[in-house]
């Protein structure tokens, strides 16, 4: 099943101000409410606004009618044009003193560039049998090959492997217009770009655990 879908749902006047030069200009805290995850100048970094922080309020309202969820945040994923980092992760959420599978994020990019992609990788468990998509978030079932270490930067936790002993499953360039849904719940990374690439994952709740055989089935 294809991991990507892109939706009929514009992304103009979705923001109240561009990210990128309000981030730019104090990226270890952009605005009072926004938190900073990762900063490494040379390479990039990720930050959380709140939902009613950065986005129009009309734009936010109608989404959320659109996607029955509450989007109540979004990450943004900046990474310096060239810049190829090394390893994939699947994206998991601290609940109850315990990791969850994100299945799937809503995401686009501030400028379009076709050489950046969303790579997918063959996981190698069942994303589809809760009890395996469960225990790949928590890091319990070992790569045959690589052993994956949690990496804990703020709010957010990855297991992450180099792509080096991945199978590529296959890529997508991601619309700047658009909302695309892509699953999470599996090995991805972005190819590097030739521009810098600024990328808005949206957040909801509740948060998007369940299969992502469901979340196309609810777009379809």
């Amino acid at each position: 099943m294809t991991p990507w879908l892109e939706l009929d749902i514009s992304t103009q006047n979705s923001l109240q101000f561009d990210p990128a030069e309000v981030i730019l200009a104090n990226p270890q805290q952009p605005t009072t409410n926004s938190t900073m995850q990762i900063w490494i100048p040379e390479s990039g970094g990720v930050w959380y606004f709140d939902s009613q922080d950065i986005f129009n309020t009309q734009w936010l309202q109608n989404l959320n009618e659109t996607i029955k969820v509450d989007v109540t945040g979004v990450f943004i994923f900046y990474r310096c044009a060239g810049y190829q980092h090394p390893n994939a992760h699947i994206d998991s959420h601290p609940m109850n003193d315990t990791l969850n599978p994100v299945c799937a994020g809503y995401n686009w990019v501030l400028e379009q560039d076709p050489s950046a992609k969303m790579v997918w990788y063959e996981p190698w468990w069942n994303p589809e049998d809760r009890s395996q998509a469960e225990a790949a978030a928590k890091g319990e079932i070992a790569h045959p090959t690589y052993h994956a270490e949690t990496v804990n930067s703020g709010t957010m936790y990855y297991q992450e492997t180099p792509v080096e002993y991945l199978k590529e499953v296959t890529s997508h360039s991601l619309s700047s217009d658009k909302i695309t849904v892509c699953r999470t719940d599996i090995p991805h990374n972005v190819s590097a770009g030739s521009v810098d690439r600024w990328c808005m994952s949206l957040r909801t709740y509740p948060v998007l655990y369940n299969s992502w055989k469901d979340v196309v089935k609810q777009f379809q």
